[in-house]
């Protein structure tokens, strides 16, 4: 389970990973979002960076720590396994 703010974006015409297949992953995310950008395909990033970058900043903001560290970064480091 992922505990951090989860979007999910998927062009409406990705035939690599179709857009059911992105759904499908997003419900299986406790509290994902699922974006689907109509009319592109598998290369958002090339596509549509500005749509992109602002699904990643909300995402960022989302998870953004207001009132200190994350609980985990205070716990001791654990030892590797020999």
């Amino acid at each position: 389970t992922l505990g951090v703010p989860t979007v999910v974006l998927t062009g409406g015409n990705d035939h690599t990973v179709p857009p059911t297949a992105a759904a499908a992953l997003a419900s299986g995310i406790p509290g994902a979002r699922l974006e689907q950008l109509p009319g592109l395909g598998h290369l958002l990033p090339q596509q549509a960076p500005e749509a992109v970058a602002r699904a990643v900043q909300e995402v960022a903001d989302a998870a953004r720590v207001t009132d200190g560290p994350p609980d985990h970064a205070t716990e001791p480091p654990v030892a590797a396994a020999e």
